[in-house]
């Protein structure tokens, strides 16, 4: 049920407007009336009404000034003026603060109709497309993770245009600063966690969730850190880190790391920017196979 409130300072036509928009085989209702501007002001922002129905000339806030305060207090309510003034200027000024429509007085029964009619239609096209939208952002919410993650691997494999890159960027509020790192992690050839693993029958989807639990955690503090797996099953990820303490970083990362999960991991850390963290990837990935490939053959 839609919401609307009357406007006018003249006790009769306001009694005749709310007749006859009860008469209408509409879904609306009347949630007050207001004889001078304030108190139209006071009950838009007491009701939140849908739609006004305001008269140009009245008290203390006239019909024009009242819809720049609501404009102010309640953006989404629409306005309908009613007016005994045929004037062009009156139409224009209307016409800048968002009116639907400008109906002239003594109001036609069928034009009232048609405005408040085509109103409701254009006000429920509005709630149906919003609705859609909060769908679409709380799903986007609810998977940002993993469409990062397909995001990320369609970077580093080079499946996007720059201007679906700087989209996909956008749409899933990842923001990469200058001073770049990337990192990846390999446990692929970890003989003690692969024993681990099938003895107490860990699958490698929950491990790869621990795993980059622990990294994220290990590397907030250079945040925002954006953590995937690549389709080689290695963790892979960007964060905000300086060339310089990246040397370090590696080191402390291994260790906790090592320390944790009772194996051995295969860690690259990189410096990186933005345009060519595909190529970054590609190294760090070459130099994890060419370690793990030393490490299987010692």
């Amino acid at each position: 049920m839609w919401k609307i409130v009357i406007a006018d300072d003249e006790p009769k036509i306001r009694q005749g407007l709310r007749e006859l928009v009860e008469s209408f085989e509409l879904p609306l209702k009347v949630c007050g009336e207001a004889k001078n501007g304030l108190e139209a002001l006071r009950l838009t922002q007491e009701e939140r009404p849908d739609m006004v129905l305001v008269d140009i000339c009245m008290p203390k806030l006239n019909g024009l000034q009242l819809l720049e305060r609501i404009r102010e207090v309640h953006p989404e309510c629409r306005t309908i003026i009613v007016s005994g003034y045929n004037e062009f200027t009156y139409a224009k000024e209307a016409l800048t603060l968002g009116v639907h429509s400008y109906i002239l007085k003594p109001v036609g029964e069928e034009e009232l109709y048609e405005a408040i009619r085509s109103l409701i239609e254009e006000l429920s096209r509005e709630r149906a497309k919003q609705r859609f939208i909060d769908l679409a952002n709380y799903q986007l919410e609810q998977h940002r993770e993993y469409l990062q993650g397909v995001f990320f691997n369609d970077w580093i494999e080079g499946r996007l245009s720059d201007s679906e890159r700087e989209g996909q960027k956008e749409l899933l509020s990842v923001d990469i600063g200058e001073e770049a790192a990337l990192i990846l992690v390999s446990t692929q050839n970890n003989r003690t966690l692969s024993l681990r693993m099938d003895e107490s029958h860990i699958s490698d989807n929950v491990y790869q969730f621990a795993l980059k639990n622990i990294l994220g955690e290990l590397l907030e503090k250079y945040g925002p850190v954006y953590l995937f797996m690549d389709r080689y099953q290695n963790v892979a990820g960007i964060f905000q880190g300086a060339d310089q303490e990246l040397r370090n970083l590696r080191r402390h990362v291994e260790e906790s790391l090592e320390q944790i999960l009772g194996g051995t991991c295969t860690i690259v850390i990189r410096s990186c920017i933005e345009a060519l963290f595909p190529e970054v990837y590609g190294e760090a990935l070459k130099e994890v196979q060419r370690r793990s490939e030393e490490r299987r053959v010692g």
